[in-house]
C-alpha cells in the first residue's frame, strides 16, 4: 500500500481499495480539508478570546456593583460623575440669569394683602407684649404720650417697671423715651425712628402685624434686611431671633393701570433659612401680643373702660327699668 493513498469504503460493503492521493481529485480534496480544518482552529480560537474576554468584564462589573453597595460611593467619585454627566453651565446662561434677577429686583413691588392679628387684649397678653416692646422696640422708638407709671394699669409694680419696662431708667411719672439719642439713629439708620404712641391710631393693627411678620433677608439692605409691606425699609428686623430668618420669592408680574402695562415684581411666599427661638405659630402669637401692647398704648384707658363697661350698661338696663315703671305708675293715676 502507497502511503500517498487512502482507504475509501465500497457502497456495497464489500473490501478497502485504495486511492491515490497523488491524483487532481486527491489533492483538491486534501486542499479542502486543510482549509476547513484551520478556519475551525481559527474561529476557535477567536471564539474562546472573545469569551474570555466577556466574561472578564461582567466579573469585574459584578464586583464594581457589589463593593458599590457594601461600602458605598465616595462623595467625590459621586460629585466627578455628576459634574460628567451634567452638561457644562454656559457663562453666557449665567450671565442672563444674574441680569434678570437684577431686573426682577429693580421692579416696583406690588402690594400684599394684610393679616389681621388673632385676638390678643386679655391683661395677660398685654402684660407679655409691653414687656416685648420694651425689649425689642423702645431702644430705638420713643411712645412720648405714654408714661411709664401709667404701666400700672396692666398689672405691674413699681419696682417690676423700674427693672424690666425702664430701661433709660426715666421716673415713673416720666414720658417713655428712647435708650438712644435721636442723632444717634439718624446716623445709624438714616432717619429717626417714629414715636410709637399713636401707631396703631395712623396705621390699624393689622397693617403693623402684617408689618412685623413680613421682613427676609436681603444684603444689598442699608441693615441687611428688607420688608415686602414697606420696600426699601430703614429699620432692621430686631425680631430676627425670634422668627428666625427667611427669603422672600417673588415673580415677574404684569399690573394693567390707566391702559397701560406695567411691569411689577409680586410677592410669592417665603422660604426659612435659619429657625428662631419661636416656632412660626408662637411667634405669630407674640407679635399679635406686641401689637395689641401698642393698641393699649394708643388708646391707655381701653383696659379700664372694659372692666367697667359691664358694669355701666347694667346700670342703665336697671334706671331704664326703674324709669319704666315710675313713668306708668305716673300717668295711671292721670284722670
Amino acid at each position: 500500500m502507497s502511503t500517498n493513498g487512502r482507504y475509501d469504503t465500497p457502497a456495497d460493503g464489500g473490501q478497502y481499495s485504495v486511492k491515490d492521493d497523488t491524483s487532481p481529485d486527491g489533492e483538491t480534496s486534501n486542499a479542502a480539508h486543510s482549509a476547513n480544518d484551520l478556519w475551525q482552529a481559527f474561529a476557535a480560537s477567536a471564539g474562546n478570546a472573545a469569551l474570555r474576554v466577556v466574561l472578564t468584564l461582567a466579573f469585574a462589573l459584578l464586583v464594581i456593583v457589589v463593593l458599590g453597595q457594601v461600602s458605598g460611593i465616595p462623595a467625590e467619585a459621586a460629585s466627578m460623575a455628576a459634574s460628567a454627566s451634567s452638561p457644562p453651565v454656559d457663562a453666557s446662561s449665567a450671565q442672563a440669569a444674574s441680569d434678570d434677577a437684577a431686573t426682577l429686583a429693580s421692579l416696583p413691588l406690588s402690594p400684599i394683602a394684610l393679616s389681621h392679628p388673632p385676638q390678643a387684649a386679655d391683661l395677660a397678653s398685654l402684660r407679655r407684649g409691653a414687656a416685648m416692646f420694651s425689649t425689642y422696640c423702645l431702644a430705638c422708638h420713643a411712645a412720648g404720650r405714654v408714661r411709664f407709671g401709667q404701666l400700672r394699669a396692666l398689672g405691674f409694680s413699681d419696682a417690676e417697671i423700674a427693672a424690666t419696662l425702664n430701661p433709660s431708667g426715666a421716673p415713673l411719672s416720666g414720658a417713655m423715651h428712647a435708650a438712644m439719642p435721636a442723632a444717634s439713629a439718624e446716623k445709624a439708620f438714616g432717619r429717626v425712628p417714629p414715636d410709637l404712641s399713636l401707631a396703631v391710631r395712623e396705621k390699624g393693627s393689622a397693617w403693623l402685624y402684617t408689618y412685623l411678620r413680613s421682613f427676609y433677608v436681603d444684603p444689598n439692605a442699608r441693615m441687611g434686611a428688607n420688608n415686602v409691606l414697606v420696600p426699601d425699609v430703614a429699620m432692621p428686623n430686631v425680631l430676627a431671633g425670634l422668627q428666625g430668618e427667611q427669603n422672600a420669592i417673588f415673580v415677574r408680574a404684569t399690573q394693567n393701570a390707566s391702559n397701560t402695562a406695567e411691569q411689577t415684581r409680586k410677592f410669592v411666599r417665603f422660604e426659612a433659612v435659619a429657625p428662631g427661638s419661636m416656632s412660626a405659630p408662637a411667634y405669630d402669637q407674640a407679635v399679635a401680643e406686641l401689637v395689641a401692647y401698642m393698641a393699649w398704648m394708643a388708646d391707655p384707658q381701653s383696659v379700664e373702660r372694659r372692666r367697667l363697661g359691664p358694669w355701666v350698661v347694667g346700670f342703665l338696663v336697671l334706671f331704664s327699668f326703674c324709669g319704666w315703671g315710675l313713668m306708668r305708675s305716673y300717668w295711671r293715676q292721670q284722670p
